[in-house]
């Protein structure tokens, strides 16, 4: 499921390419915006170091809680970019289970998730890390639930 999840993602940032090459401009980047204007709202008083992604450059903060033997998170960044990072991440691994999250296989098919999207939306090396720190982040939380 969470492989379909990825692939869906790719294919979504794959159509924008094509059409960016088509002349639709930084279509791409506001595909990656829009993933995260669907962000649940963060609660305020979850706004604590506790709940930060300590290897993002901007202010990224993280909750999940495991519901019925699966996980969902809730997140917010003060970027507008990260923010779309964060709901392409939440869009993965939303409802599926902590066993799921911390296998290897995950981890394996994360890593090739995230080179496959860098060939339709550029990230940075900063960036890299603090997408590489999110799905961390996503990982202790499923951890702590378990």
């Amino acid at each position: 499921m969470i492989e379909s999840k990825m692939n869906e993602v790719l294919d979504k940032f794959r159509q924008a390419k094509e059409m960016e090459n088509a002349g639709m401009e930084y279509l791409t980047y506001k595909t990656l915006i829009d993933a995260g204007k669907k962000l649940e709202s963060f609660p305020e008083d979850q706004r604590t170091e506790a709940n930060l992604v300590t290897k993002c450059t901007s202010t990224v903060h993280m909750i999940g809680e495991n519901q019925d033997g699966n996980m969902f998170y809730t997140a917010d960044s003060d970027a507008a970019f990260v923010k779309g990072e964060l709901g392409i991440l939440l869009g993965v691994f939303n409802g599926e289970s902590s066993e799921v999250i911390l296998s290897d296989d995950t981890k394996t098919q994360f890593t090739d998730f995230f080179e496959k999207l860098q060939n339709h939306v550029s990230i940075s090396m900063n960036r890299t890390q603090g997408f590489f720190g999110m799905f961390e982040k996503i990982r202790e939380i499923a951890q702590r639930q378990s």
